[in-house]
């Protein structure tokens, strides 16, 4: 693992675990973006939030059309926030699902062995 300095909050701070600091990056920006706008964080139990995720947009023009259409229902929502927000939330889930895999990773390396392992043992089976 490497280290990684990461602006954060406007200093600098040491990350040891790289693959973390690396995936949060790019949430860095988007909390940069709202907190510089005065714009609110949701929660992840947000009413607009929980309807992004219901919704399940595919592509990004869908997304910009729900974001779009929500903020003259609630007027307190500026669609910049509904979009940061949302893309906060599918951040989330990656980092989420990239950790699993990493952890499932790391035990089938504990289990089987790396590339070379593997290599050395088949070509061992077949005799050279």
């Amino acid at each position: 693992m490497g280290v990684l300095w990461v602006l954060t909050g406007g200093k600098f701070t040491e990350r040891t675990n790289t693959e973390s600091a690396l995936k949060n990056l790019p949430s860095f920006d988007y909390e940069d973006f709202l907190r510089q706008h005065s714009l609110p964080t949701f929660p992840p139990n947000h009413p607009a939030l929980l309807r992004f995720k219901a919704r399940r947009c595919q592509t990004l023009d869908e997304e910009r059309q729900r974001s779009l259409s929500e903020a003259p229902e609630h007027p307190s929502l500026v669609s910049s926030t509904l979009a940061a927000d949302a893309t906060l939330s599918l951040l989330n889930l990656v980092g989420y699902l990239l950790d699993r895999q990493v952890a499932r990773l790391a035990a089938d390396f504990g289990q089987h062995g790396g590339f070379t392992e593997r290599l050395c043992r088949t070509r061992r089976k077949r005799g050279y």
